[in-house]
Formats: structure tokens, sequence, C-alpha cells
């Protein structure tokens, strides 16, 4: 990536398997790991944007249990009312310059 310097590929799919876990990776179309969303936010939803390196990404749990999955279910539950979305902006080796320039 010209900017960041590395990116994850957009709708790419990878099997990480070690002896401690076994994790199908998906990136979505925008090259981030967690469910397409559109650009723009539907009226009257809450968008998060986490910023991180490899634990926030996730790529040794499954997508139920990455910590934007478990944030968004836990702000849904706190306020059933409220529509949110949390966004897993996480990249393996990304520094705070990075997350910077992502943000």
């Amino acid at each position: 990536d010209s900017l960041l310097g590395w990116s994850k590929v957009p709708n790419a799919r990878a099997d990480n398997y070690t002896s401690e876990y076994q994790v199908t990776e998906r990136i979505n179309s925008a090259g981030l790991r967690g469910p397409d969303l559109p650009y723009n936010k539907p009226e009257g939803t809450r968008r998060v944007l986490l910023l991180g390196d490899s634990f926030l990404e996730g790529y040794t749990v499954d997508e139920p249990d990455l910590i934007s999955s478990v944030v968004e279910r836990s702000l849904q539950a706190a306020d059933p009312t409220a529509r949110y979305e949390v966004v897993n902006g996480g990249t393996a080796g990304y520094a705070t310059d990075q997350e910077l320039l992502f943000f």
C-alpha cells in the first residue's frame, strides 16, 4: 500500500492453522475483518471504528470472537433500542502512525 505500507486484500480468505488455533480469516470488500458494511452509515446507526494491530485484527480467532464483534454485541445488549456497527480497522503490524493515516 503506497500510503500505509501494507494492507489486507479485499475479499481475501486465509486459513490460519497452527498447533494453537485453526481459523479461517475472511477479509471483506473494504479490506477489513468483519461483515461488509455500506461506506455511508445508515441513518440512526451509531458506528464505532476500532484501530489497532494484529491483536485487534484477531487473526487467531473466529469472527464472532473478534474484539469488534464482542464490543458490538455488548453495545447492542446495553441499548437494544439503538443500532450499532463496530468496524474492525486492525491490521497486523500496524503502529499508531499507520492507524492515524488509515483514519
